[in-house]
This record gives structure tokens, sequence and C-alpha cells, in this order.
């Protein structure tokens, strides 16, 4: 009997069982290197965050008059020049006093101090409020007295604000404050406005509330009591009647009566 076998046959060679329970060889791999790539990309972009914030920071302090910028850190007020890098992201309020005025802009442009709840720009020269403080989500108080300010387009986007002191200047309207829906003290003292038609739009925004129980202070509004003003009182009653707005007509302190300068954390005088 023949038994006819292939010339090409190879004989079977037996896999070790080790090599049989490999299932995807360097997929392991491949994910190990994905994670470090994830990582190093993002150690590289906090560490070029902090190295941006160093350059800026540097760059304020390097002006002569930087003596004059003083931030709240933890509770405590604190020179800009003394700040160091490791506490910007901890600044809750700063405020600039006349002599640093011009730093107002950069300052605010930088975009380094993104959890500051408060500015005080109050005696410095802007005629205008820096256009990028709508990009301040966390900003609930600003005061802005005596800065000889024109308009308010730069509260376009401060739809968070609560506290806005705006006494002394030389605003004529109100186009734009009703973007800020949040306030619950307005002082407006001081400026020659002359159209009282514009304050209704207040009065809707801020109506009386029904069975209201809040033992916090009601939004208010402070004005000079003028010749203007004075002969149009029971007019400007009317107009708030149905508001939660209180209206102040007499020229004493407006925090007496609802506590508005309590909420600034900033007063008082710094400088070198």
């Amino acid at each position: 009997m023949l038994i006819k076998t292939s010339v090409n046959a190879e004989p079977e060679v037996q896999k070790p069982d080790n090599q049989k329970r490999i299932g995807a060889p360097g997929y392991v791999g491949l994910a190990g290197l994905f994670l470090l790539t994830l990582l190093f990309a993002i150690f590289s972009r906090v560490e070029s965050e902090h190295e941006r914030v160093r350059m800026r920071l540097d760059q304020l302090c390097k002006d002569p008059y930087a003596n004059w910028v003083s931030c709240l850190v933890d509770g405590r007020q604190r020179k800009l020049t003394e700040l160091p890098v490791a506490d910007v992201g901890k600044v809750t309020a700063i405020r600039i006093q006349a002599p640093g005025m011009h730093l107002i802009s950069p300052l605010v442009s930088s975009m380094i101090f993104t959890n500051a709840e408060e500015f005080n720009f109050d005696n410095c020269v802007l005629r205008e409020l820096p256009a990028e403080l709508g990009a301040y989500k966390k900003l609930v108080r600003l005061s802005a007295s005596n800065c000889y300010l024109e308009n308010l387009h730069a509260l376009s986007g401060c739809n968070g604000l609560e506290n806005l002191d705006l006494e002394e200047n030389k605003l004529t309207t109100l186009q734009d404050l009703d973007a800020v829906g949040n306030l619950r003290c307005l002082d407006l003292r001081g400026n020659p406005l002359v159209d009282i038609e514009q304050l209704s739009a207040l009065a809707r925004q801020y109506p009386r509330l029904a069975n209201s129980t809040s033992d916090g202070p009601v939004p208010c509004i402070s004005l000079t009591f003028t010749t203007i003003w004075a002969t149009r009182v029971a007019e400007i009653d009317k107009l708030f009647a149905n508001s939660s707005i209180y209206v102040d007509l007499d020229s004493h302190d407006m925090a007496s009566d609802c506590g508005c300068s309590d909420e600034f954390l900033m007063r008082g005088p710094i400088g070198p």
C-alpha cells in the first residue's frame, strides 16, 4: 500500500503557551504613549500660563507709579509691587489711585486678575471705563466716582455687577446701564442727567416684589438734589411708585440709608 505525502508539507510547530496569550502586542504601549503626551501637553500649558502671568505682572510692576496700585489677597491689602506670581489668582479686589491711573487700561487688559470681584478707580481721569471690564465674570463691585466719565459703554457686558458707584461724573445719559440687571446699589449723585425718562428703564428692571421678606439692602439710586430735579420730585416719585428702587434726592451720604459703602472692600488711602 502506497502513502502519498506532500513534498511541500512542513511539520506543524507547537507555539509556546505564553505567545498564544498575547492578544494585541503594542496596544498597551500606545495607550501609555498617549497618556504621557497628554500629561506633557497639560504641563506645558500650565507652564506657559504661569510664564504669561509672570511676564505681564513684571511689566506692570516696572512702572514707576505701580506703588499706587493695591490688591486684596486673602483679606489683606498688598501693593502690586509686592505681589508674588502665586498670589495673582487670589486677588479679589484692586484699587488704583490717581497717580497711577495710566495703569488702569494695561492692568485690566492684562487679564491676569480674572478672579477680581471689585475694581476701584475713584478720582482717576478716565472719561470712559476700560472696554475689557465685561470679561471679568466675577466682578460684582465697581467704584468709579469723580472719573470724568462721559459714557457707560463698557458696562454692556458687566451683567454681574451689584454695587456701582458713579458719583460726580459727566454722565448725561444712562445708555448701556440697562445691561446691568443685578444692581443692589447705584450711586448717580453729581451727574448732569437731563432726561428723567431714562430712569424708567431702571424702574422696569426692578419692579416691586410682592410679599418680599428680604432683609438685605434694597436697590437704590441716589441723585444730587439740584433745581432741575427739585422741581420734578413728584414726577420721579410717581415713576418709581411700583419699583423696589429707593430714590434719594437728598445730598446726604447714601451709605447712611442703604449701607452701600460697607459693601466695598477697598476704601481709604493707599500709596507708596
